[in-house]
C-alpha cells in the first residue's frame, strides 16, 4: 500500500506500507527525512542530523505492557489537568482521518481529499462498508 499526501503548509509525505522480501515493513517518507521500521522492533530515522537506529527488540519485558502503562500513565495526568497526550483525541482523528482516507483511496481507486467529514457526502466508515459489501 503507497500514500502519498501534502499538507497545507506545505509539508509532503509518503507512506509505503507492506512486507517486502529484503527490506523495511514501513517507510515513511517526508519533506525533512525518512522514517523505516522494521518488524515492530526497528526504527531507523534518517534527518538532515543523520541516522538514529532503535532496537526495541531486547525489551525484557512485554514491548506492548509499557506502551499500555504509558498510555494510561497519560490519560491520568490529563485527567488531572496536565496537557493533552500525544495519543489523544486531536491526534487521533488527524491519524484515523489518514488511514480511512488511504482505504478509500485503494477501494475507489482515485485520490481521496482531506478532511473526509467536511465532504458532506458520507462518513468514511459507512463508504468502506459500501463499497465492500457491493463487493461480495
Amino acid at each position: 500500500m503507497r500514500c502519498y499526501f501534502e499538507f497545507e503548509n506545505g509539508g509532503r509525505g509518503m507512506l509505503d506500507a507492506g512486507n517486502p522480501m529484503n527490506g523495511p515493513t514501513m517507510t515513511l517518507t517526508g519533506t525533512e527525512g525518512m522514517i523505516n521500521i522494521e518488524g515492530e522492533d526497528i526504527v531507523i530515522t534518517y534527518s538532515k542530523s543523520g541516522m538514529v537506529r532503535d532496537d526495541y527488540s531486547s525489551f525484557a519485558e512485554n514491548k506492548y505492557t509499557k506502551a499500555w502503562s504509558d498510555i494510561v500513565t497519560d490519560l491520568i495526568q490529563w485527567i488531572e489537568g496536565a496537557p493533552e497526550p500525544e495519543l489523544g483525541l486531536t491526534n487521533m482523528l488527524k491519524a484515523s482521518e489518514l488511514n480511512l482516507g488511504i482505504y478509500l483511496s485503494c477501494l475507489r481507486g482515485d485520490k481521496v481529499d482531506l478532511p473526509l467529514i467536511d465532504d458532506g457526502k458520507e462518513w468514511p466508515v459507512e463508504a468502506l462498508a459500501r463499497i465492500a459489501k457491493s463487493r461480495t
